[in-house]
């Protein structure tokens, strides 16, 4: 019984009368532009955005290409702490502006270690891993002739001035200042 009186509520439907929608043959501009015309020239958004996608990625791999093209120089140094924070400026200044790429690196180690690494005395006089160095003493001229007769010719120049103060504690004398 109700599957009598589905089917004749089914059958008593009237359904509207609809408009006949038709898939344009020609690819010609203006072409698909009517009403009720599905237009062969229309993309559907997923295949918009994987046009995209791989412009993106060809983009990229050119420019993984072109910095592996452009390989950075690395210069490492160590030495004196008084011009660290100087260094670590002119540092990031130089980084920024070199063509070709360079990092650099400084360690505020002290004037002594920063010489012993830069000699590299017990190394054959090769430094150990450093390209340049500061300290508050110029390097001793046996130093500087051992390296040049290892062939290491090297520069040595004065670059920066600052003021040093000396502390001192006398028992018995009351406190100044």
């Amino acid at each position: 019984a109700v599957k009598t009186i589905a089917q004749t509520a089914i059958d008593s439907l009237v359904m509207p009368v609809c408009t006949a929608w038709t898939i344009e043959s020609s690819t010609d501009p203006g072409a698909g532009q009517e009403d009720h015309i599905i237009s062969v020239k229309r993309r559907d958004y997923a295949e918009y955005d994987r046009a995209n996608m791989l412009n993106s990625i060809a983009a990229l791999q050119s420019r993984v290409v072109s910095l592996e093209a452009a390989k950075f120089t690395l210069l490492d140094g160590s030495g004196t702490t008084n011009p660290s924070k100087f260094f670590w400026q002119v540092i990031s200044l130089f980084e920024a502006r070199a063509k070709p790429p360079v990092k650099m690196t400084y360690r505020a180690v002290g004037s002594g270690t920063g010489q012993h690494e830069f000699i590299g005395t017990n190394n054959g006089y090769m430094p150990y891993d450093q390209d340049f160095g500061s300290g508050d003493i110029p390097i001793g001229s046996s130093d500087y002739t051992a390296l040049n007769t290892a062939g290491h010719e090297i520069m040595h120049f004065p670059f920066q001035m600052g003021a040093m103060s000396i502390f001192h504690n006398i028992p018995g004398i009351p406190k100044s200042g």
